[in-house]
């Protein structure tokens, strides 16, 4: 099921804005639960994961506008379709990453196009959405996106190709958290993408990105075969 939020200051646009992405649910036989908030505040601050958030941009306290680039600070993915009366608001929207952005007074038609464009996104975006606690707080990372994960001193360093976080957290607890993705140990300290690993030489692990691992003797036979598994299954 999609979790929607739809964050309007006006009951009745929100009612409207509500009524026509259940309609949409209905025809296109899609499971999703609309919540409602009447301002940004509460949901800028929320650790709920939505799928996808309505940001009205005229509201009171924080602005559409400022919510999103709050939001855009702990959480890069989560897709933002803004609602304006004036289209050339909404423009600045790209500045946050905003999928797209709807006029008032919209029609069904219009909620339509845009819940198209986003459920694709959705679909195309299917894997687990992992929680990072940093000491700048929580981030939010699709699975996919992580290249291995390290123990370093009393860390776990999470490696994707634009950054590194780290994290108190065991490998153990972080490793159970990534299923079903596909990971595998390799050793006692690190877990890797199986996405990602372009060969395996010896007891050498090369990735795509370039970076080479090494397997622990007492892991390797197994983390060899979970990988042969993956590749089997994925052809």
């Amino acid at each position: 099921m999609y979790k929607f939020m739809v964050v309007e200051d006006d009951p009745e646009s929100a009612d409207q804005l509500k009524q026509f992405i259940g309609t949409y649910a209905s025809s296109h036989d899609a499971e999703i639960d609309i919540s409602w908030a009447p301002n940004a505040s509460d949901v800028a601050a929320d650790s709920t994961k939505w799928d996808l958030i309505f940001l009205d941009i005229d509201l009171p306290g924080y602005d559409g506008l400022e919510a999103a680039s709050l939001i855009r600070s702990y959480d890069a993915i989560t897709p933002i379709i803004f609602v304006t009366n004036l289209a050339q608001y909404a423009v600045r929207g790209y500045e946050v990453d905003a999928l797209d952005f709807i006029v008032k007074p919209f029609s069904y038609k219009d909620v339509s196009m845009r819940l198209d464009k986003a459920m694709r996104l959705l679909e195309n975006n299917v894997g687990r959405i992992v929680a990072v606690s940093t000491a700048d707080g929580t981030r939010l990372l699709h699975a996919n996106d992580i290249l291995w994960a390290e123990v370093s001193g009393h860390y776990l360093v999470i490696h994707t190709a634009k950054s590194e976080y780290r994290m108190r957290e065991s490998i153990a607890r972080f490793e159970e958290s990534l299923a079903p993705e596909p990971f595998v140990r390799i050793s006692n300290h690190e877990v890797v993408n199986i996405e990602v690993i372009d060969r395996v030489q010896g007891n050498e692990l090369v990735l795509v990105t370039g970076q080479t691992l090494y397997f622990s003797r007492s892991r390797r036979k197994d983390a060899v075969a979970t990988i042969l598994e993956h590749i089997g299954r994925s052809r």
